[in-house]
């Protein structure tokens, strides 16, 4: 019994070994403004020997219009063979699959591009989130496998694009602030804030689609300052949120999640 156990254990503990490091989806955040045309990059980490890979996307349609792809990283990809987009499909969505037809897998470097989908910004300010659908009902439902035909785990950080009033991007602004820490809320969460002077700042707190939640003022010291934000500040909704700091004319806006 004690050698039967022992063998269990070493089993269990090789398995857990052997898990390969997941694949990381990442996409890009941009700012823009109404009537221009952005384009978001969909860049992977841990791209290695992929033989198949598959997703559903999801755009705002109220906020965006489909223009096109291009920056294709696969071989053999195209918009006609790998994609289902506007007006084939729904508004809103938009389908990918790949596939390599030679089975041998296919490696890309960390950063690199799998392709980059083009929108037109539509007249009116907020986020419009573009994100992979990770439910088990995605058709195509997202899944990477590799080439000796096991099926790898997969990461997503979902993007979007932030349009008119508020920015994603650093304006120039006389201070030096960090990231939430931790940069996933749970309970509380802290942001660091380095300031040259005594100063006067504003704190605005949006939802992804541009709605105001909260608002602050917080007078600063010179050196080090904290804000904290507590789940109780946000809506009782899992997502991201943005923080939107402001002093004058000039805007930081930071990035956090909620669970």
């Amino acid at each position: 019994m004690r050698y039967l156990i022992s063998f269990i254990f070493l089993l269990s503990f090789s398995l857990l070994i052997a898990q390969p490091n997941p694949v990381s989806i990442n996409i890009s955040e941009e700012s823009a403004e109404p009537g221009e045309t952005i384009s978001i990059d969909f860049t992977v980490e841990n791209f290695q020997n992929v033989v198949t890979i598959q997703f559903a996307i999801n755009y705002d349609q109220n906020l965006l219009d489909y223009q096109g792809l291009d920056n294709f990283g696969l071989p053999e990809m195209s918009e006609s063979n790998n994609f289902g987009v506007p007006p084939e499909i729904e508004q809103g969505k938009i389908n990918f699959s790949w596939y390599d037809s030679d089975t041998e897998g296919e490696s890309i470097d960390d950063g690199d591009k799998i392709f980059t989908i083009r929108f037109f910004v539509k007249e009116t300010n907020g986020f419009a989130e573009i994100s992979i659908n990770e439910s088990n009902s995605a058709n195509p439902v997202l899944e990477i496998s590799e080439s000796n035909g096991n099926v790898l785990p997969v990461e997503v950080t979902n993007g979007g694009i932030q349009i008119g009033a508020v920015s994603v991007n650093n304006i120039d602004l006389d201070l030096k602030v960090g990231e939430f820490t931790p940069n996933i809320l749970t309970e509380r969460s802290t942001l660091k804030i380095q300031s040259p002077r005594k100063s006067e700042i504003f704190i605005n707190l949006y939802t992804v689609s541009g709605q105001l939640i909260n608002n602050y003022q917080l007078e600063l010291e010179t050196g080090e300052n904290y804000f904290e934000l507590d789940k109780h500040d946000l809506p009782n909704i899992a997502g991201s949120y943005y923080i939107e700091l402001v002093s004058g004319d000039a805007k930081i806006v930071r990035k956090i999640m909620r669970l």
